[in-house]
């Protein structure tokens, strides 16, 4: 389960958020969500081993993705994106990260309670959230 070492990265404007419990989590996602749908913005949760997961906010649908803190240890082999199931390449879905525009394929969208769902699993237990079909960057 998380603690004091989780933290919340991606607003431009603040400092990292200790993440200490799920409650707060979820608090925070629930406002940056809501305070992000013009532009979206793209969140890390960042493990206290390192790895990161991201979320995207602000939209009907999100984008995740994966990054292990040593990838030559881990059984993943580099990046990872999610793989929705919309075929269509285009129209683009961008999210703000840090004060740049991240743009990716709607195909690489789930939808919110989906993502969720992945991040409340990554956060008690640190691990892929097995519930999304990852592909490599």
């Amino acid at each position: 389960m998380g603690d004091d070492g989780y933290f919340l990265t991606g607003r431009e404007d603040s400092e990292p958020v200790p993440i200490p419990d799920l409650a707060t989590l979820d608090a925070v996602l629930d406002a940056w969500h809501r305070d992000h749908r013009e532009s979206g913005l793209l969140a890390m949760i960042k493990t206290p081993h390192g790895d990161c997961l991201g979320i995207g906010l602000g939209r009907e649908r999100s984008v995740l993705g994966w990054i292990p803190a040593d990838q030559s240890a881990s059984a993943v082999v580099g990046n990872l994106v999610s793989s929705g199931e919309i075929a269509e390449q285009d129209p683009l879905i961008s999210y703000l990260f840090e004060g740049h525009f991240c743009e990716y394929s709607l195909r690489e969208t789930v939808p919110m309670a989906l993502a969720r769902a992945a991040v409340t699993y990554f956060f008690i237990h640190g691990l892929l959230p097995p519930m999304i079909r990852w592909r490599e960057l």
